[in-house]
């Protein structure tokens, strides 16, 4: 992954815990629901998107939108993971790997 989304992440970690007041296990509560509230902000997206939502209409931004909400969303989780570890990046590309190693799993029963 990009080095620069993880200086955004610890830049912005830092951000949060300088200007808010609330105690640290509060801060990383607050910053999963935030990545649930993301996560909601793409649903919305895609339902505006497909022009579903008749009260609304379709959202001018088309898949532009969802593709904006789905990097905010990624961004925001990579914010909850510098919260939880010391080592983010290498909690992730660890993680990564054993998804990798999973999926290369599936693809060989697949093609036996």
């Amino acid at each position: 992954m990009d080095d620069a989304a993880w200086r955004f992440a610890e830049d912005f970690v830092g951000y949060l815990e300088t200007h808010s007041e609330l105690p640290r296990d509060q801060r990383v509560l607050v910053q999963a629901l935030k990545l649930q509230e993301e996560s909601g902000e793409v649903a919305s997206a895609v339902i505006g998107a497909l022009g579903a939502n008749p009260r609304k209409g379709p959202d001018p931004r088309g898949w532009d939108g969802v593709r904006a909400e789905a990097c905010d969303t990624a961004i925001t989780a990579l914010v909850l993971l510098t919260h939880l570890c010391d080592d983010p990046a290498g909690y992730f590309t660890a993680h990564l790997r054993g998804l990798t190693e999973r999926l290369a799993a599936l693809e060989s029963r697949g093609a036996a």
